[in-house]
């Protein structure tokens, strides 16, 4: 006698009262399942295909639970004949088998005799449509919005594949089609089950499925024991989205909904003046959008300003973003014009903001954005509105002191090698690559921001220091030069490029020396281990028990970038600016 859980199972409740009518509706879940090959527990068999089919022969599919093709169908392949002694011809090609019913693959199961392990592949029509890059390490195919945000949109593997249900629907809509999910579940609790004659044979047709379900008394084929199994079979068929929702050009359109409101002052009042930042030309926009009360579309030029934190994303990211001085860029997706050089803020034109940052954006930049407080930099003003030609190609020197030491380290390794042939600092490795690109005053007074930067610091300078070339230029100068103290311990890098130095009469090399030993020690007692007591003499060194974070991080960078510069001068003087 089956319990009632074991006749839930038989009569497969779930998936008929649930499952089935909840497919690519269920507003919880945005995936839909398109395939699966499972065999579980040796009680369930379960497999799963889906197919495209051309909107106009939907209503015939729901006509039987039958399925009209099979993951082994779409294959390559000729229907017709022919005649090689009379040349007659009538052979017609097929790319995905013949198929009254112009039906697709939304995926390709290929097998290979046994000989190779079967391969599940999505067609190349829905990787194009969307764009999409396959992520091998987690077997995802991944779409990058219009920010360049990653968005998962294909789960696949050799049993279950999974499409996100919005970029489904939406290549659905372009290609005039619908999706029908085809399922075969078979359920078996391993014995002879008593069951009434009139639950055995059912069916249900809806607008949007067909299912049959049948319980079968039979046999075994191996053991020869009785059993009881269920069989459910049938179809569900999933619509596109309207055509106009495709996402696409000409589709492709963002509703005015969508604009953001940014503070560009304050009234006499106090209040804050806000204005939208519009894609389209601000004289059209002005007319065109129904803004509320005490909104406004004001020149294309009045400055936006924003917490200099709204670029902790942006850097926390450098493999998908870089801010560089004066712009912030998303691989080729998008650049936007920045001003960077402001110490206390970021600092955007409205239309801008507008034209060439992606709605996506818009939220995270909104939240830190301020009432104006300052002005722009004269360095971006240059850039932004050049009076010379030579203006024009060359607005001048970053007023950013972290742009400034990225600029004067680039300079002098260029320089370094081009006149003596090898490196004075060692390039760093892959996965390091960032860190020069990244370095930036920190945008808030966290120390751990400052730690971060120094670890940085410490990486291109202290960690890179070229020790075995440096030592045999040293032997060069003085043969009896020795890299061990007097107690035959071995000099510090830092040490041994002091030494280098003074032998090359470097002007002023004490200080600039002991700044590196400053960054080494803030890396080694901050960054590195727990903060003791040897930080906090370091700290104080540093001057952060009377300045700010970002002041005593403005000071190193400033300092070394003389350091560099002085570099340059005194060693490539006929390579330098």
């Amino acid at each position: 006698m089956a319990n009632q859980s074991e006749m839930a199972g038989l009569m497969q409740n779930e998936w008929r009262d649930k499952i089935i009518p909840q497919l690519g509706r269920k507003s919880n879940d945005p995936w839909i399942v398109v395939y699966r090959n499972e065999k579980d527990t040796g009680f369930i068999r379960l497999v799963w295909y889906s197919a495209l089919v051309p909107n106009e022969h939907v209503s015939s599919f729901l006509a039987s639970a039958e399925w009209e093709y099979y993951e082994s169908d779409p294959v390559a392949s000729f229907t017709g004949s022919y005649d090689a002694d009379t040349g007659e011809d009538t052979a017609k090609y097929h790319r995905f088998g013949p198929n009254p019913l112009s039906i697709e693959p939304i995926l390709l199961v290929r097998c290979f005799a046994k000989l190779r392990p079967k391969q599940v592949e999505l067609i190349e029509e829905f990787r194009l449509f969307h764009n999409l890059w396959y992520d091998e390490k987690r077997s995802t195919f991944i779409k990058f919005d219009d920010g360049g945000n990653e968005k998962d949109v294909v789960k696949i593997s050799q049993e279950v594949v999974s499409i996100r249900r919005l970029e489904l629907r939406q290549f659905l809509a372009a290609r005039d089609m619908s999706l029908v999910v085809y399922f075969d579940r078979r359920y078996k609790p391993g014995h002879i089950v008593e069951i009434a004659q009139s639950v055995r044979n059912q069916s249900l047709t809806t607008d949007s499925f067909r299912f049959e379900f049948k319980v079968i008394d039979g046999h075994d084929l191996v053991e020869g024991t009785p059993e009881t199994y269920s069989w459910l079979r049938g179809k569900k068929v999933i619509p596109g989205l309207p055509r106009e929702k495709c996402g696409i050009w000409p589709y492709d359109e963002e509703p005015t909904s969508q604009l953001e409101a940014f503070i560009i002052g304050v009234d006499e009042n106090e209040e804050e003046i806000m204005a939208y930042s519009s894609p389209y030309s601000y004289s059209a926009a002005s007319t065109d959008l129904d803004l509320p009360v005490g909104y406004q579309v004001p020149d294309y030029c009045t400055q936006v300003f924003f917490k200099r934190k709204v670029l902790d994303k942006y850097l926390a990211e450098p493999n998908r973003y870089k801010v560089e001085d004066g712009l912030l860029r998303c691989g080729t997706k998008w650049l936007l014009q920045i001003d960077t050089n402001n110490p206390d803020h970021v600092i955007v034109l409205l239309g801008d903001l507008g034209r060439d940052l992606p709605y996506t954006e818009h939220a995270h930049w909104k939240h830190e954005n301020v009432a104006p407080d300052g002005r722009m930099s004269d360095s971006h003003f240059r850039a932004l509105y050049p009076t010379t030609v030579e203006e024009a190609l060359n607005p001048g020197e970053p007023e950013h002191s972290a742009h400034q030491f990225q600029r004067a380290y680039k300079s002098l390794a260029n320089a370094w090698n081009t006149q003596y042939g090898w490196k004075l600092f060692k390039p760093l490795r892959e996965a390091d690559s960032h860190i020069l690109n990244t370095l930036h005053i920190p945008t808030t007074n966290e120390v751990s921001k400052l730690d971060g930067e120094m670890l940085k610091l410490s990486k291109l300078l202290c960690d890179s220091i070229n020790v075995k070339r440096i030592k045999s230029e040293i032997k060069i100068l003085d043969s009896e030069y020795s890299a061990e103290d007097a107690e035959g311990t071995p000099k510090r890098p830092i040490t041994i490029l002091e030494d280098y130095l003074t032998f090359r009469a470097f002007d002023d090399c004490t200080s600039f020396i002991g700044k590196l030993r400053m960054v080494q020690d803030l890396r080694s007692t901050g960054a590195a281990h727990r903060k003791g007591t040897n930080y906090t003499r370091v700290a104080k060194t540093a001057g952060l028990d009377t300045k700010t974070t970002q002041q005593v991080a403005d000071d190193i960078f400033t300092t070394l970038t003389d350091f560099l510069k002085s570099l340059r001068e005194h060693f490539c003087p006929e390579d330098s600016d």
